[in-house]
């Protein structure tokens, strides 16, 4: 229902809607309300990384596609969607990411560097680093990514 009614609005009507609905109709993988909003222009909501991340968990190109080109970032300045997958363990989506164009560098200097909740990347923080690391060095980058000179840097608290 909620599909046809967006089906109806103009995109100006679209554009005034809940911030949210974008997020909503992709969170409950309505494909035919998605469409319509990303056709009639609906704006991205500023946390467009819940957004990446459940196109990349779902694996869906053509709806992580649409998201790039509806202004959905996806580099190295936005690390939420690979930090949401870090902090659930989603390994594929997190793969699925960097596939996309998302920055292992500069999200592996983010982490190391300026851990957000000022806790040490141990156990499985590290395990999930260390997966995307060897998941960009072959797939991706196929060369080492610059790496703290030791392991035992990515379980230093940061100050």
């Amino acid at each position: 229902m909620a599909a046809e009614l967006a089906k109806r609005c103009t995109p100006d009507q679209i554009k005034s809607a809940n911030p949210y609905l974008l997020e909503f109709a992709i969170m409950g993988d309505n494909r035919h309300l998605t469409n319509t909003l990303l056709d009639k222009g609906f704006p991205i909501a500023s946390d467009s990384a819940m957004l990446i991340y459940s196109a990349a968990q779902n694996k869906d190109v053509y709806l992580a596609d649409r998201l790039i080109k509806a202004g959905v970032d996806v580099n190295s300045q936005n690390h939420a969607a690979l930090r949401t997958c870090m902090d659930i363990m989603d390994h594929a989506a997190g793969m699925f990411l960097l596939k996309l164009g998302a920055d292992f560098q500069g999200f592996l200097n983010s982490v190391t560097n300026k851990d957000t909740d000022k806790s040490p990347l141990i156990g499985q923080k590290k395990e999930f680093i260390h997966a995307l690391e060897n998941y960009w060095e072959t797939s991706i980058n196929h060369s080492v990514p610059e790496r703290p000179e030791n392991d035992d840097d990515l379980d230093m608290e940061q100050e």
